[in-house]
């Protein structure tokens, strides 16, 4: 029996456990900073033993010290804070994400980035009135892409991503693209002619029980066969419907992903998980959000691809 195959067995047995107790087990009120482990439930360590130089390659740091645009009353989630359960899974790098918070106020992530040193990297949020100069200040930062959250209290538009693409062509930098599935697909000719690679957040937003029958899926999965594109495996409580701890119905989506371009996917905590913050909704355990890897691949070397290989790519590590 290989570890992949214990990894799965240990995964299993842990979940079953907890359905059997009544539990929420994946889950706790919602978290406040004052814990051992802010915004993330348990305490325990993945099964899943990551390599050395694995990436969580999405979460969040939010400061009151630097003013938000859109406040939906999120507490301070510090560089500190994240540190602990960087520790806590066993993970040597990171890239910080800007949140809608601050919208293209990018002084809280460069703070970050300053701080959390060499072992991250940066995806910054700005609008077509960016210069070229402020473009070359975020790269001596560690900003290695632009954010699309074209969602809630976005300060981007769809007209944007091109124009913008073309301007941080010159820097390797990459294109974020966070929205709805449904949305997505009137974005087919866009995304299809940047000049820069292209992720997926949160597996593209693809509603589920669709899952890969929804036609976002073919256009996701044709950019990252053309090697155009990424897919970001995060936060999949976003659009489950069955939930945690198991995702069940996103088990199907994950796997397609992975054996469609192992090369091409990385993962993410999404932590403090301000999606869930913002409906007052419980916090998941990180190390068993972890653990679904062993669920999701075939493979030790595909986990190393994951978590090392391709963020080091992308990133530039």
């Amino acid at each position: 029996m290989n570890s992949m195959e214990i990894s799965r067995r240990a995964f299993v047995k842990a979940m079953t456990v907890i359905a059997g107790a009544g539990l929420t087990g994946a889950h706790v009120p919602f978290s406040r900073a004052d814990e051992v482990y802010p915004f993330s439930a348990g305490s325990g360590r993945p099964t899943l033993k990551a390599p050395p130089l694995a990436c969580d390659c999405h979460h969040h740091i939010y400061d009151r010290a630097y003013p938000y645009v859109d406040d939906r009353n999120l507490p301070t989630a510090s560089v500190a804070d994240y540190l602990k359960l960087r520790s806590r899974l066993g993970l040597g790098r990171s890239v910080a994400i800007q949140p809608s918070s601050y919208g293209t106020d990018n002084r809280c992530l460069v703070a970050a980035l300053s701080e959390l040193g060499s072992t991250s990297r940066g995806i910054a949020v700005v609008d077509d009135k960016v210069d070229i100069a402020e473009l070359k200040r975020l790269d001596a930062a560690g900003v290695r892409g632009l954010r699309f959250n074209l969602g809630v209290a976005s300060v981007t538009t769809p007209e944007m991503i091109k124009p913008l693409a073309r301007r941080i062509a010159e820097l390797g930098w990459h294109v974020e693209i966070h929205m709805r599935a449904d949305e997505l697909l009137g974005m087919k000719e866009v995304l299809s002619d940047l000049p820069v690679q292209i992720v997926f957040d949160h597996f593209g937003r693809i509603p589920h029980p669709a899952g890969i029958n929804h036609p976002a899926y073919t256009l996701i999965a044709d950019l990252v066969k053309r090697d155009r594109a990424w897919v970001k495996i995060s936060g999949a409580y976003q659009d489950s419907v069955l939930g945690g701890p198991a995702y069940e119905d996103v088990k199907s989506l994950a796997q397609t992903m992975i054996e469609l371009a192992p090369n091409r996917v990385i993962w993410g905590t999404d932590w403090p998980h301000p999606s869930l913050q913002t409906k007052r909704q419980p916090m998941p355990d990180d190390a068993g959000m972890m653990d679904l890897l062993s669920v999701w691949t075939r493979t030790q070397a595909e986990v190393n691809q994951i978590l090392v290989e391709n963020p080091a790519r992308l990133y530039g590590f």
